[in-house]
C-alpha cells in the first residue's frame, strides 16, 4: 500500500473509530463497568494517538496537499488494446449517402453513442482560451458495434470486451461503461453459444447471439429509436 493510501484509511479509521467508540465508553461508565482493554487495542489506540498528532501538527499542509499528492488512483483513459478482425476507427461514424446514416454491420452486437471526446495534452492556458491541444469533440450518430472487435487476429478462444480493437478517436466512443456492459454480456453470450456448438468463438454464429441480446433486452441498432434488424 502506498504511504499516502495507508495514511488516508488510518485517517478515516481513527473518525470512524472515535465516532463508534466513545458512546461506549459513555454507556459503560454511566452503568459502572470497568473497560478492559487487549493489548492490541492498545497498540491501536497508540497508533491513531500518533496519527492524529501528526496531523493536528501537519493540518493546513496536509489540507493544501492532499488533492495533489493524495490522489487515490491513477486515471487511466485508456491503453494497450488487441488487434482484432475489425479495427473500429472515426470512419465508422461515416454517414451512407443514400441514408443519411452511419453504416449498418451485419454482425452488430451492440451500440455507441457518446462524441469522439479525447482530452487534451496540456493544462487550461488563459492567454489561449479555447485553445487545448489535443483536445476534440465531435458528436455522432449512435454507431453499431461489429463482434469482429471483440475477436483477436492470431488468438483463438478469446474474446476481449474492454480492450477491444479500436483507433485512439474510435475508442473514444466505446470507452463508456454501459458500452462495456454491452460488450461484456455480447461476449458471455457468445462464448456460450461457441461452447453448445463446440465451435471457435471467432466462427461462432453471431445471428444467434444477436437474437439472445434481443431476448435479454439489449439493443443492436438505433436509428432515432431502437430497431430490430432484418432477419432477426
Amino acid at each position: 500500500m502506498r504511504s499516502a493510501d495507508f495514511i488516508e484509511t488510518l485517517f478515516w479509521s481513527v473518525l470512524e473509530h472515535l465516532q463508534n467508540i466513545q458512546p461506549a465508553f459513555a454507556k459503560a461508565k454511566k452503568a459502572r463497568v470497568s473497560c478492559a482493554v487487549s493489548k492490541s487495542e492498545l497498540t491501536r489506540w497508540k497508533a491513531y494517538t500518533a496519527l492524529l498528532v501528526y496531523i493536528l501538527l501537519h493540518f493546513q499542509a496536509f489540507l493544501s496537499d492532499w488533492a495533489h499528492r493524495f490522489t487515490r488512483h491513477i486515471y487511466v483513459r485508456e491503453g494497450r488494446r488487441i488487434w482484432g478482425e475489425y479495427n473500429f476507427t472515426e470512419r465508422d461514424a461515416a454517414l451512407d449517402s443514400a441514408t443519411g446514416l452511419p453504416k449498418r454491420k451485419s454482425d452488430g452486437i451492440a451500440v455507441a453513442e457518446f462524441g469522439f471526446d479525447s482530452h487534451g495534452v496540456h493544462k487550461y492556458d488563459p492567454a489561449h482560451p479555447g485553445v487545448r491541444e489535443g483536445y476534440i469533440f465531435i458528436e455522432h450518430q449512435p454507431l453499431q458495434l461489429p463482434y469482429r472487435i471483440l475477436v483477436p487476429k492470431c488468438v483463438d478462444g478469446l474474446l476481449v470486451p474492454v480492450a477491444c480493437s479500436a483507433s485512439h478517436v474510435g475508442y473514444q466512443t466505446i470507452r463508456m461503461e454501459p458500452v462495456f456492459m454491452a460488450l461484456s454480456e455480447a461476449c458471455g453470450i457468445a462464448a456460450k453459444t461457441a461452447l453448445d456448438a463446440m465451435a471457435e468463438v471467432r466462427s461462432v454464429n453471431v445471428p444467434m447471439v444477436q437474437r439472445e441480446i434481443l431476448k435479454r433486452g439489449g439493443v443492436l441498432l438505433y436509428e432515432s429509436a431502437p430497431l430490430v434488424p432484418e432477419g432477426l
